[in-house]
């Protein structure tokens, strides 16, 4: 079995739809500029929902199709949110975020996958918004 698959399925139980301690503090960030946020791995959608429903824009990306997972969300909890599968490794992003999150993902990364992605987010934040140091 790929380790990946098995560790998605041994650890990704979570059964909180609270979102995150790390994104439940971001709230002292949240202002009118933020606009937009990019939810890396997003899973049951825990994060996501807590942005979006602050009438923020939040694309939430995963590996796995979890679309009839977002279906089961009212439409007023997921209005804001666009999902889209892609992998980690050819992740494909074309606009600026204020807030980018990636909960509970880097501990299943190579090195290299997480110096990936911290330089896509260099190139995904805003820099009129965010300042950032990698």
């Amino acid at each position: 079995m790929n380790w990946r698959k098995e560790a998605w399925e041994k650890t990704f139980n979570i059964s909180s739809y609270e979102p995150s301690v790390i994104v439940q503090k971001s709230q002292q960030f949240i202002n009118d500029e933020i606009k937009c946020v990019l939810d890396i791995w997003c899973w049951n959608f825990r994060n996501s929902i807590y942005f979006a429903q602050q009438w923020i824009s939040v694309d939430a990306i995963d590996i796995a199709d979890m679309y009839n997972k977002l279906q089961e969300y009212s439409e007023e909890k997921r209005k804001n949110i666009t999902f889209k599968i892609q992998d980690i490794n050819n992740i494909e992003i074309k606009k600026k975020y204020q807030i980018i999150i990636a909960t509970r993902i880097f501990q299943y990364l190579t090195k290299e996958e997480i110096q990936s992605l911290f330089n896509i987010a260099r190139n995904c934040l805003d820099p009129k918004i965010v300042s950032y140091k990698f």
